[in-house]
């Protein structure tokens, strides 16, 4: 069995996420970079609660100043309408909040920024959007955009 002292220093080297002394970019177990990159995506696949909230984890402390409210966004994927909602930043955290509920029923896509950087400087490049659709059932038809004075199709 190892000793407490000798485990304290290997728990900090693996929670510091392998960072050189100098404050470097974190390295992997061979000294090799560690790119930024998406390492978590929350929600995923269908039944989503409608009060969710979209969060993605990172390899790395997330540059606030990269990020603003076009960073990260979701929309519904057969209108392609945005939901309107607010995006923070917590260290290795990127998350969406949306003002209301979202619909019941209905597939959202997740399109990230490539512009989002991490502390280190690296930006996090072209990535593929992904999705999840809420549970229920949707609504259905969309809202009636026509004039409530103009004939209606038959």
């Amino acid at each position: 069995m190892r000793s407490p002292a000798l485990l304290l220093p290997l728990t900090l080297a693996l929670w510091t996420g392998g960072c050189d002394a100098s404050g470097g970019a974190p390295t992997g177990p061979g000294g090799e970079d560690v790119p930024f990159v998406v390492t978590s995506r929350a929600p995923h696949g269908g039944g989503v609660p409608i009060s969710s909230y979209v969060e993605l984890g990172f390899s790395e402390v997330i540059d606030a100043s990269s990020v603003d409210q076009k960073s990260l966004r979701v929309a519904e994927v057969l209108t392609d309408v945005a939901v309107v909602g607010t995006v923070t930043v917590n260290g290795l955290k990127l998350r969406f909040t949306p003002s209301g509920p979202l619909t019941p029923g209905t597939s959202y896509a997740v399109y990230l920024d490539a512009d989002v950087r991490g502390t280190h400087g690296d930006r996090l490049g072209d990535s593929d959007p992904w999705g999840f659709k809420t549970a229920g059932t949707p609504p259905d038809h969309p809202p009636d955009l026509a004039a409530t004075d103009a004939p209606r199709p038959r």
